[in-house]
């Protein structure tokens, strides 16, 4: 497909339009302090959608994907759990760039060699994200783990699929 990306934005319009005008009619009650991550999350999947509806010629595309869907998925959890919860989820910020090079190793380039970034920068989330959850407690983490395993099977079944 050749116009991958004019219909990856005009979808990503069609869909904000929808939500202002159910805002409008007060079918949902928005406010901005719930919306803005939505600009941060929603760049990540249309960047995301632009690789899975284009040629899939350009995994490169990936690494900014999954570092900006991690940082708007971070952030939507902040507000919904509170950003009190940032003092130890903050080693997301070093796991994003992670989650984009995986991604880039699981759906295109097969290259062993962005597993050892993604070790590393894996590792030293962990670690700090461990060493917080014995000062904060265990409340957030197990959801999380949740999300990121279910999430992490859904784009191998994925990459199973296309194959």
């Amino acid at each position: 497909m050749r116009n991958s990306g004019s219909l990856t934005f005009g979808i990503s319009l069609v869909m904000i339009g929808i939500v202002i005008f159910l805002n409008t009619i007060h079918i949902i009650n928005l406010s901005w302090n719930l919306i803005w991550p939505i600009f941060i999350l929603g760049f990540g999947i249309m960047l995301h959608l632009q690789f899975m509806i284009g040629s899939k010629k350009n995994p490169e595309i990936l690494v900014p994907a999954g570092i900006i869907t991690t940082y708007g998925l971070l952030f939507y959890t902040c507000i919904f759990l509170g950003w009190h919860i940032m003092n130890f989820l903050w080693p997301l910020f070093i796991m994003g760039p992670a989650v984009g090079l995986f991604e880039m190793y699981l759906l295109g380039k097969h290259e062993k060699a962005l597993l050892i970034p993604v070790s590393i920068l894996s590792i030293v989330g962990i670690s700090f994200l461990t060493m917080n959850l014995t000062k904060y407690g265990y409340n957030y983490i197990l959801p999380l783990i949740l999300i990121f395993c279910g999430t992490l099977i859904m784009i191998i079944n994925l990459k199973k699929d296309h194959i």
